[in-house]
């Protein structure tokens, strides 16, 4: 069992993370909220990934429950997230992530 993990600036750097079991990640930037998250090595099968977007900005009540992170594919090379606001529309966010796999 191999676990990844991250913690993702809005520009896409990495503010934290790495991986238990082996392994690591790096991440491409794909535009406006769209993230990509390369597991290197690849899992052996396609891996159970959960994100949640952190939305500082929102102060000590916290940010709208609609802005969120969404996983838009997954396999067991990559994941894709895309980040966004309470409309619905693409944008950066801080977000984190758990891939858990083989």
């Amino acid at each position: 069992m191999r676990t990844i993990y991250g913690y993702i600036q809005e520009n896409g750097s990495v503010i934290s993370g790495g991986g238990e079991g082996g392994g690591h990640f790096d991440v491409t930037k794909g535009g406006p909220g769209i993230y990509d998250v390369h597991f290197e090595p690849h899992f052996n099968s396609v891996p159970a990934v959960v994100a949640t977007q952190l939305w500082e900005r929102s102060g000590s009540n916290g940010g709208s429950t609609l802005d969120n992170v969404v996983l838009v594919s997954l396999n067991n090379n990559m994941v894709r997230f895309k980040t966004g606001t309470s409309a619905g529309d693409a944008q950066d966010r801080k977000f984190t992530f758990i891939a858990i796999g083989e």
